[in-house]
Protein backbone atom coordinates (compact mmCIF):
# COMPACT_ATOMS: atom_id res chain seq x y z
CA UNK A 1 0.00 0.00 0.00
CA UNK A 2 2.62 2.13 0.95
CA UNK A 3 4.57 1.43 -2.39
CA UNK A 4 1.78 2.53 -4.33
CA UNK A 5 0.94 5.55 -2.73
CA UNK A 6 4.78 6.88 -3.30
CA UNK A 7 4.25 5.90 -7.01
CA UNK A 8 1.12 7.10 -7.76
CA UNK A 9 1.98 10.47 -8.77
CA UNK A 10 4.85 9.60 -10.84
CA UNK A 11 2.86 7.28 -13.00
CA UNK A 12 -0.22 10.08 -13.26
CA UNK A 13 2.70 11.71 -15.85
CA UNK A 14 2.61 8.30 -18.23
CA UNK A 15 -1.24 8.56 -18.99
CA UNK A 16 -1.38 9.68 -22.52
CA UNK A 17 -3.97 12.67 -21.81
CA UNK A 18 -1.49 14.50 -19.54
CA UNK A 19 1.43 13.11 -21.74
CA UNK A 20 0.27 15.23 -24.69
CA UNK A 21 -1.02 18.28 -22.42
CA UNK A 22 2.79 18.64 -21.31
CA UNK A 23 3.95 17.87 -24.97
CA UNK A 24 1.75 21.25 -25.73
CA UNK A 25 2.87 23.32 -22.71
CA UNK A 26 6.35 22.43 -23.12
CA UNK A 27 6.34 23.45 -26.82
CA UNK A 28 4.17 26.36 -26.04
CA UNK A 29 7.06 27.43 -23.61
CA UNK A 30 10.14 27.18 -25.64
CA UNK A 31 8.71 28.74 -28.62
CA UNK A 32 7.43 31.44 -26.52
CA UNK A 33 11.40 31.95 -25.16
CA UNK A 34 12.46 31.99 -28.34
CA UNK A 35 10.13 34.10 -30.01
CA UNK A 36 11.50 37.11 -27.28
CA UNK A 37 14.88 36.14 -27.38
CA UNK A 38 14.47 36.71 -31.43
CA UNK A 39 13.22 40.32 -30.51
CA UNK A 40 16.16 41.10 -27.93
CA UNK A 41 17.93 41.66 -31.75
CA UNK A 42 21.27 40.44 -29.98
CA UNK A 43 23.76 41.37 -33.04
CA UNK A 44 27.43 39.23 -32.91
CA UNK A 45 28.84 40.40 -36.19
CA UNK A 46 32.10 41.80 -36.38
CA UNK A 47 33.47 45.24 -37.29
CA UNK A 48 35.89 45.70 -40.01
CA UNK A 49 39.17 46.91 -38.96
CA UNK A 50 39.69 50.53 -38.24
CA UNK A 51 42.70 52.50 -37.52
CA UNK A 52 42.30 55.43 -35.83
CA UNK A 53 43.60 58.59 -36.77
CA UNK A 54 46.00 59.37 -33.93
CA UNK A 55 47.55 56.24 -33.65
CA UNK A 56 49.35 56.73 -36.81
CA UNK A 57 51.61 59.45 -35.73
CA UNK A 58 53.69 59.31 -38.78
CA UNK A 59 50.41 60.43 -40.62
CA UNK A 60 50.48 64.21 -40.98
CA UNK A 61 46.65 64.95 -42.16
CA UNK A 62 46.63 67.11 -44.79
CA UNK A 63 43.27 67.72 -45.52
CA UNK A 64 39.58 66.55 -44.43
CA UNK A 65 36.84 65.31 -46.58
CA UNK A 66 33.41 65.45 -45.17
CA UNK A 67 31.64 61.96 -46.76
CA UNK A 68 27.93 61.19 -46.82
CA UNK A 69 25.73 58.19 -47.66
CA UNK A 70 22.28 58.28 -48.25
CA UNK A 71 20.43 54.44 -48.74
CA UNK A 72 17.63 54.93 -50.74
CA UNK A 73 16.58 50.91 -50.79
CA UNK A 74 17.73 47.52 -51.47
CA UNK A 75 17.54 45.53 -54.44
CA UNK A 76 18.70 42.63 -53.38
CA UNK A 77 18.87 41.33 -49.58
CA UNK A 78 19.38 38.40 -48.72
CA UNK A 79 21.06 37.25 -45.51
CA UNK A 80 20.95 33.56 -45.85
CA UNK A 81 23.90 33.79 -48.56
CA UNK A 82 25.26 37.16 -48.04
CA UNK A 83 24.12 38.93 -50.97
CA UNK A 84 22.94 42.56 -50.90
CA UNK A 85 22.81 45.09 -53.78
CA UNK A 86 22.14 48.77 -52.54
CA UNK A 87 20.86 51.84 -54.36
CA UNK A 88 22.41 54.67 -52.60
CA UNK A 89 24.05 58.52 -53.30
CA UNK A 90 27.52 58.91 -51.98
CA UNK A 91 28.84 62.49 -51.22
CA UNK A 92 32.14 64.18 -50.40
CA UNK A 93 32.56 67.49 -49.32
CA UNK A 94 36.09 68.75 -49.74
CA UNK A 95 38.79 71.72 -50.48
CA UNK A 96 39.78 71.85 -54.26
CA UNK A 97 43.09 73.76 -53.32
CA UNK A 98 44.31 70.99 -51.17
CA UNK A 99 42.83 67.87 -53.00
CA UNK A 100 41.94 67.12 -56.33
CA UNK A 101 38.13 66.10 -58.06
CA UNK A 102 40.01 62.51 -59.93
CA UNK A 103 41.76 61.33 -56.68
CA UNK A 104 38.46 62.45 -54.74
CA UNK A 105 36.14 60.46 -57.37
CA UNK A 106 38.40 56.90 -56.84
CA UNK A 107 37.12 55.62 -54.07
CA UNK A 108 35.34 52.23 -53.63
CA UNK A 109 33.68 50.37 -51.05
CA UNK A 110 35.68 47.24 -49.13
CA UNK A 111 33.72 43.24 -50.41
CA UNK A 112 31.61 45.17 -52.84
CA UNK A 113 31.18 45.75 -56.78
CA UNK A 114 29.84 48.98 -57.81
CA UNK A 115 27.38 47.65 -60.39
CA UNK A 116 26.68 51.13 -61.89
CA UNK A 117 27.86 54.60 -60.74
CA UNK A 118 26.55 57.91 -62.23
CA UNK A 119 28.50 60.94 -63.55
CA UNK A 120 29.37 63.61 -60.98
CA UNK A 121 27.39 65.62 -59.99
CA UNK A 122 29.56 69.00 -58.53
CA UNK A 123 27.95 72.01 -56.35
CA UNK A 124 29.99 74.96 -54.93
CA UNK A 125 29.67 75.62 -51.35
CA UNK A 126 31.93 78.90 -50.43
CA UNK A 127 35.46 77.75 -50.80
CA UNK A 128 34.04 73.92 -50.21
CA UNK A 129 33.55 71.74 -53.87
CA UNK A 130 30.73 68.73 -53.07
CA UNK A 131 30.72 66.37 -55.92
CA UNK A 132 28.02 63.06 -55.58
CA UNK A 133 27.04 59.78 -57.28
CA UNK A 134 24.30 57.37 -57.99
CA UNK A 135 25.67 54.06 -56.97
CA UNK A 136 24.55 50.57 -56.68
CA UNK A 137 26.16 48.66 -54.66
CA UNK A 138 26.54 44.77 -54.83
CA UNK A 139 28.76 43.79 -51.32
CA UNK A 140 29.03 41.38 -48.70
CA UNK A 141 29.27 41.99 -45.31
CA UNK A 142 30.93 39.91 -41.87
CA UNK A 143 28.03 38.38 -41.10
CA UNK A 144 27.84 35.89 -37.99
CA UNK A 145 25.46 32.98 -38.21
CA UNK A 146 25.95 32.12 -34.79
CA UNK A 147 22.47 32.09 -33.53
CA UNK A 148 20.48 31.46 -36.59
CA UNK A 149 17.80 31.19 -37.05
CA UNK A 150 16.79 33.59 -34.76
CA UNK A 151 19.54 36.22 -35.55
CA UNK A 152 19.60 39.92 -35.75
CA UNK A 153 22.57 41.43 -37.93
CA UNK A 154 24.58 44.67 -38.64
CA UNK A 155 25.81 45.50 -42.42
CA UNK A 156 28.68 47.03 -42.73
CA UNK A 157 29.69 49.80 -45.71
CA UNK A 158 32.90 50.38 -45.36
CA UNK A 159 34.24 53.57 -48.11
CA UNK A 160 38.12 53.54 -48.73
CA UNK A 161 40.08 55.50 -51.01
CA UNK A 162 43.37 54.79 -51.34
CA UNK A 163 44.49 57.28 -53.66
CA UNK A 164 44.28 59.71 -51.01
CA UNK A 165 47.11 58.38 -49.27
CA UNK A 166 49.79 60.51 -51.05
CA UNK A 167 47.57 63.73 -50.16
CA UNK A 168 47.46 62.21 -46.08
CA UNK A 169 43.41 63.02 -46.09
CA UNK A 170 41.34 62.02 -44.04
CA UNK A 171 37.43 61.39 -44.08
CA UNK A 172 34.79 63.05 -41.33
CA UNK A 173 31.57 61.84 -40.68
CA UNK A 174 28.94 62.09 -38.88
CA UNK A 175 25.42 60.87 -38.10
CA UNK A 176 23.80 63.47 -40.20
CA UNK A 177 25.26 62.51 -43.16
CA UNK A 178 24.48 59.09 -43.34
CA UNK A 179 20.68 58.89 -43.69
CA UNK A 180 18.45 56.13 -44.68
CA UNK A 181 15.08 56.26 -46.49
CA UNK A 182 11.84 55.77 -44.34
CA UNK A 183 11.23 53.67 -47.02
CA UNK A 184 13.99 51.05 -47.02
CA UNK A 185 12.29 47.66 -47.29
CA UNK A 186 13.79 43.57 -46.71
CA UNK A 187 11.31 40.79 -46.61
CA UNK A 188 11.21 39.39 -43.01
CA UNK A 189 13.79 42.05 -41.47
CA UNK A 190 13.59 45.58 -39.88
CA UNK A 191 15.81 48.61 -40.11
CA UNK A 192 16.31 49.06 -36.79
CA UNK A 193 19.48 51.45 -36.65
CA UNK A 194 22.18 53.05 -38.10
CA UNK A 195 25.80 54.44 -37.44
CA UNK A 196 29.17 55.72 -39.08
CA UNK A 197 33.03 55.92 -37.73
CA UNK A 198 35.69 57.18 -39.95
CA UNK A 199 39.12 56.36 -39.48
CA UNK A 200 42.46 55.01 -41.23
CA UNK A 201 42.96 51.47 -43.49
CA UNK A 202 46.49 49.77 -42.69
CA UNK A 203 47.68 47.79 -44.68
CA UNK A 204 50.66 45.85 -44.36
CA UNK A 205 52.28 45.37 -47.93
CA UNK A 206 55.81 44.10 -47.28
CA UNK A 207 56.98 43.05 -43.27
CA UNK A 208 60.69 42.58 -44.04
CA UNK A 209 60.69 46.44 -44.81
CA UNK A 210 57.39 47.54 -42.44
CA UNK A 211 56.07 49.20 -45.65
CA UNK A 212 52.47 50.03 -45.36
CA UNK A 213 49.03 51.12 -47.35
CA UNK A 214 47.56 54.19 -45.39
CA UNK A 215 44.00 55.42 -46.48
CA UNK A 216 40.97 56.70 -44.89
CA UNK A 217 38.34 54.03 -44.05
CA UNK A 218 34.70 55.08 -42.98
CA UNK A 219 32.38 52.54 -41.72
CA UNK A 220 28.55 52.61 -42.71
CA UNK A 221 26.77 50.24 -40.48
CA UNK A 222 23.12 49.16 -40.66
CA UNK A 223 21.10 47.22 -37.87
CA UNK A 224 18.44 44.82 -39.05
CA UNK A 225 16.52 43.22 -37.13
CA UNK A 226 14.68 39.38 -37.48
CA UNK A 227 10.67 39.87 -38.06
CA UNK A 228 10.30 36.50 -39.52
CA UNK A 229 9.45 33.46 -36.79
CA UNK A 230 8.85 31.72 -40.10
CA UNK A 231 11.85 29.68 -40.98
CA UNK A 232 12.61 29.15 -37.17
CA UNK A 233 9.22 27.30 -36.43
CA UNK A 234 9.89 24.74 -40.07
CA UNK A 235 13.75 24.05 -38.55
CA UNK A 236 12.33 22.96 -34.92
CA UNK A 237 8.66 21.66 -35.32
CA UNK A 238 9.64 18.31 -37.04
CA UNK A 239 12.17 18.27 -34.24
CA UNK A 240 9.36 18.49 -31.31
CA UNK A 241 6.92 16.02 -33.40
CA UNK A 242 10.07 13.46 -33.51
CA UNK A 243 11.33 14.06 -29.83
CA UNK A 244 7.09 13.48 -28.30
CA UNK A 245 6.64 10.93 -30.11
CA UNK A 246 9.76 8.81 -29.14
CA UNK A 247 8.81 10.29 -25.38
CA UNK A 248 5.39 8.70 -26.14
CA UNK A 249 6.87 5.10 -26.01
CA UNK A 250 6.74 5.91 -22.11
CA UNK A 251 3.04 5.10 -22.12
CA UNK A 252 3.34 2.30 -23.43
CA UNK A 253 3.52 -1.20 -21.38
CA UNK A 254 6.99 -2.23 -22.28
CA UNK A 255 5.97 -5.92 -21.02
CA UNK A 256 3.39 -6.11 -23.27
CA UNK A 257 4.40 -3.97 -26.54
CA UNK A 258 7.94 -4.23 -25.85
CA UNK A 259 8.52 -4.36 -29.97
CA UNK A 260 6.47 -1.33 -30.01
CA UNK A 261 8.39 0.31 -27.33
CA UNK A 262 11.09 -0.06 -29.63
CA UNK A 263 10.37 0.25 -32.86
CA UNK A 264 9.24 3.64 -32.44
CA UNK A 265 12.35 5.38 -31.06
CA UNK A 266 14.37 3.26 -33.44
CA UNK A 267 12.43 4.69 -36.47
CA UNK A 268 12.92 8.34 -34.88
CA UNK A 269 16.20 7.93 -34.62
CA UNK A 270 16.35 7.26 -38.84
CA UNK A 271 13.93 10.54 -38.71
CA UNK A 272 16.24 12.68 -37.65
CA UNK A 273 19.15 11.84 -39.46
CA UNK A 274 17.28 11.98 -42.63
CA UNK A 275 15.68 15.54 -41.09
CA UNK A 276 19.32 16.90 -41.01
CA UNK A 277 19.89 17.10 -44.93
CA UNK A 278 16.23 19.60 -44.85
CA UNK A 279 18.09 21.49 -41.94
CA UNK A 280 21.38 22.10 -43.85
CA UNK A 281 19.49 23.38 -46.76
CA UNK A 282 17.76 25.89 -44.86
CA UNK A 283 20.80 27.31 -43.36
CA UNK A 284 23.94 29.23 -43.91
CA UNK A 285 27.07 27.40 -45.38
CA UNK A 286 29.39 28.32 -42.52
CA UNK A 287 31.88 25.78 -40.84
CA UNK A 288 30.98 26.57 -36.80
CA UNK A 289 27.47 25.34 -35.15
CA UNK A 290 24.56 27.80 -35.47
CA UNK A 291 22.06 27.51 -32.83
CA UNK A 292 20.17 25.45 -35.17
CA UNK A 293 22.65 22.85 -35.47
CA UNK A 294 22.96 22.83 -31.27
CA UNK A 295 19.16 22.58 -31.02
CA UNK A 296 19.27 19.43 -33.43
CA UNK A 297 22.20 17.98 -31.45
CA UNK A 298 19.87 18.00 -28.46
CA UNK A 299 17.08 16.44 -29.80
CA UNK A 300 19.28 13.50 -31.14
CA UNK A 301 21.39 13.30 -27.41
CA UNK A 302 17.77 13.02 -26.27
CA UNK A 303 16.17 10.64 -28.75
CA UNK A 304 19.21 8.09 -27.94
CA UNK A 305 18.84 8.54 -24.16
CA UNK A 306 14.82 7.34 -24.86
CA UNK A 307 16.59 4.40 -27.69
CA UNK A 308 18.56 3.15 -25.06
CA UNK A 309 16.15 3.55 -21.98
CA UNK A 310 13.27 1.81 -24.05
CA UNK A 311 15.71 -1.20 -25.30
CA UNK A 312 18.20 -1.90 -22.29
CA UNK A 313 17.23 -0.48 -19.00
CA UNK A 314 13.35 0.45 -19.26
CA UNK A 315 12.24 -2.98 -16.74
CA UNK A 316 14.75 -1.54 -14.23
CA UNK A 317 12.37 1.82 -14.76
CA UNK A 318 8.88 0.72 -15.10
CA UNK A 319 7.35 1.95 -11.64
CA UNK A 320 9.42 5.34 -12.47
CA UNK A 321 7.97 6.11 -15.65
CA UNK A 322 6.48 8.81 -15.20
CA UNK A 323 9.84 10.24 -13.02
CA UNK A 324 10.94 9.93 -16.54
CA UNK A 325 8.56 11.92 -18.43
CA UNK A 326 9.29 14.57 -15.96
CA UNK A 327 13.03 14.28 -16.31
CA UNK A 328 12.94 14.60 -19.98
CA UNK A 329 10.93 18.11 -20.23
CA UNK A 330 13.11 19.17 -17.58
CA UNK A 331 16.33 18.44 -19.59
CA UNK A 332 15.07 19.52 -22.96
CA UNK A 333 13.95 23.19 -20.83
CA UNK A 334 16.94 23.59 -19.31
CA UNK A 335 18.85 22.98 -22.23
CA UNK A 336 16.61 25.27 -23.98
CA UNK A 337 17.18 27.75 -21.81
CA UNK A 338 21.07 27.39 -21.31
CA UNK A 339 21.52 27.61 -25.13
CA UNK A 340 19.28 31.08 -26.02
CA UNK A 341 20.54 33.13 -23.11
CA UNK A 342 23.85 31.96 -21.90
CA UNK A 343 25.38 30.22 -25.09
Amino acid sequence: MTEATVHKPFNFFIRPIIQIVLMFCTAILLFSLSYYRMKDGKVVDMPPSLCAVEEQKNYLVNAEIKVGLFVRNFLEFDILTNNFVADAYVWFEFDPHRISLKAVEDFYFGKAVMEQKSHAYISQQKNKERVGYNVQIRFQTNLDYRYFPIDSHRLYLTLNNAALQKHEAIFISSENSFQVAPTVYASGWSYQGKSVKSGLQLNVLDQSTNTKLISPRTIFALDFANESFKRFILIILPLFIIFFLSLFTLSIDPVKQYATVVSIPAAMMGALVSYFFVIESMSPKVGYFTLADIFFSVFVVLNFMIFILDTICIKYFVRYRGLLVIMFHGLLISAWLFLLYWW
